[in-house]
């Protein structure tokens, strides 16, 4: 049997390359890929890591529009900061924000011994002044008696201080001419490179939604070829098979992947066209039952195609009023939105009754328009009556009143038929339950019977986030009887989870950091599946 062929050093091949290939590769390598190309061996480190490849390094930099470094910063170390997503200090956390001012990255455990806050005086007030003016700080709103008002970075803080301290009195002028330019520059490049992260975020965003729709765009032209494709057209399950965990992932569709999640899919496929079929069969029969219901309601002696030509009527009339409702808030007006919809306007009592008027009486805009500010104050009371309802068993009188009571962080509702586990106002109003309708006919004669009236038949009080909420609310500072969600919402504070820091020490990984919603959902999960 021949020896296995060892494949230690065979990077070091790479170096007998010609010149124009290496220059070709890195001419479409990023400042993150030649980093991590120079840290592979030692050989291509000592090439990446010497002065005459800064050349490299400014091309790298050219590809993907990154700033250039500020002083002190060799090209390495430039990208080391920007693209490396690790504490500086104790190189185990991963950190996804830069601190510009103090150009590191730092995890939230190292903060408290690398970043110094309020400096002690200790004796020399102006001295002490004079130095945490050569270094970039950030100023505290808070004073402490005996301290300085200053946040800056210890290890750069004792260096400049020594410095300072050590240099003779005819130099100490010059050297703080320096500093005083240094630290100009470091605060003006804050804004740069916050915009240039901020733009970079985004570009990683519309990235992974862009995965996303690629991948949901593969799985249903799979499903279509299988001869599945006419469930597409049903809106329940397009909303449904997008929403699905299998299919709104960031990774491309390979035929491995689809092997193995093909079974699931397909099997939700298989539901969703005996479902469609159904529901096809029911439209069917509910439209001969609401024809002949309409032929007995005008009498005996009304003939079938009578009743036909007042359907027709009623559906004229209904577009009339879908317009003119429309018209009220127009769309992309700061008003417009999507509740109430125009099926909870033409279901308003007193405009069934305009639609039910014979079929001579003439009915324009002008019928409708008077009873849009009726409506709109008459519905905004039903909504918020009934959330109250869900929620407590008391009443309030005004809007206001309502209104500042559901705002409340504390007040969790729960939608009893689809996914979402937790609703907060006001975007419960626009849950898309609340105005769908549970079986919804496959054929329709408009637009407005798509969809239904909202009502909050689906709705119910989150009992354990409510809980929840109240203990949160109160672990941050905030009073659960009056903080709100953007209360919640403007404190800069992220969340830690201590059951998922168990679970994810083997993944290597630390994704136990949440923002406060995506806490609330963790917190949930983890207390329904008792971990």
């Amino acid at each position: 049997m021949a020896p296995r062929r060892t494949r230690v050093g065979k990077l070091q091949g790479i170096l007998s390359m010609p010149v124009e290939m290496w220059l070709e590769i890195l001419s479409f390598l990023s400042p993150q890929d030649v980093l991590q190309l120079a840290r592979s061996s030692k050989d291509l480190r000592s090439i990446f890591m010497s002065r005459s490849s800064t050349a490299i390094w400014k091309a790298a930099r050219r590809t993907v529009e990154c700033p250039s470094p500020i002083s002190g910063f060799s090209e390495p170390a430039w990208a080391n900061l920007l693209f490396m997503n690790m504490c500086h200090f104790c190189c185990k956390s991963v950190v996804r924000h830069i601190n510009f001012l103090f150009r590191t990255r730092i995890c939230s455990k190292c903060v408290s011994k690398h970043i110094m806050s309020h400096p002690e005086v200790a004796g020399n007030e102006d001295q002490l002044s004079l130095i945490m003016t050569l270094v970039p700080t950030k100023v505290l709103s808070i004073r402490r008696e005996g301290c300085l008002p200053f946040r800056c970075l210890r290890e750069e803080f004792e260096a400049v201080k020594a410095q300072y301290l050590y240099l003779p009195e005819e130099m100490k002028e010059a050297y703080c001419y320096e500093r005083h330019k240094y630290v100009e520059e470091v605060t003006a490049f804050v804004s740069i490179g916050e915009a240039w992260c901020q733009k970079r975020e985004q570009e990683r965003q519309e990235e992974l939604e862009q995965l996303k729709m690629d991948r949901a765009s593969a799985i249903a032209e799979r499903l279509k070829a299988l001869g599945y494709g006419k469930v597409f057209d049903h809106i329940g399950f397009t909303s449904r098979f997008h929403r699905h965990p299998l299919v709104k992932q960031p990774r491309a569709l390979t035929q491995q992947g689809w092997s193995k999640i093909s079974e699931v899919l397909i099997q939700l496929a298989k539901d969703a066209s005996k479902e469609q079929i159904h529901q096809e069969r029911v439209s069917q029969v509910r439209g001969r039952i609401l024809v002949s219901r309409e032929c007995a309601r005008r009498g005996k002696h009304r003939s079938t195609l009578t009743a036909l030509e007042h359907t027709s009527v009623v559906r004229s009339r209904l577009v009339i009023a879908s317009s003119v409702f429309s018209s009220f808030f127009p769309s992309g007006s700061p008003y417009a939105t999507t509740i109430p919809s125009p099926m909870d306007f033409c279901t308003f009592r007193l405009v069934k009754n305009i639609l039910d008027l014979p079929d001579d009486v003439t009915v324009d805009n002008q019928s409708f328009r008077p009873l849009l500010g009726l409506f709109h104050q008459q519905w905004t009371e039903h909504a918020h009556t009934e959330l109250i309802r869900i929620l407590v068993d008391s009443e309030m009188e005004s809007i206001e009143q309502k209104t500042a009571f559901l705002q409340l962080a504390r007040n969790v509702f729960v939608c009893r038929v689809c996914v979402a586990r937790e609703l907060f106002y006001p975007e419960v109003l626009a849950h898309e339950c609340c105005t769908r309708a549970p079986n919804p006919p496959q054929t329709v004669f408009s637009t407005l019977e798509q969809r239904c009236a909202w009502n909050s038949n689906c709705l119910a009080r989150h009992e354990t986030l409510t809980s929840f909420m109240s203990t949160l609310t109160w672990a941050v500072g905030l009073d659960p009887e009056t903080a709100t969600v953007r209360d919640i919402d403007t404190l800069e504070y992220y969340y830690r989870c201590l059951i998922c820091h168990r679970a994810n020490l083997s993944s290597g990984g630390f994704k136990n950091i949440y923002g406060w919603r995506s806490f609330v959902v963790i917190f949930y999960f983890s207390r329904s599946r008792h971990c």
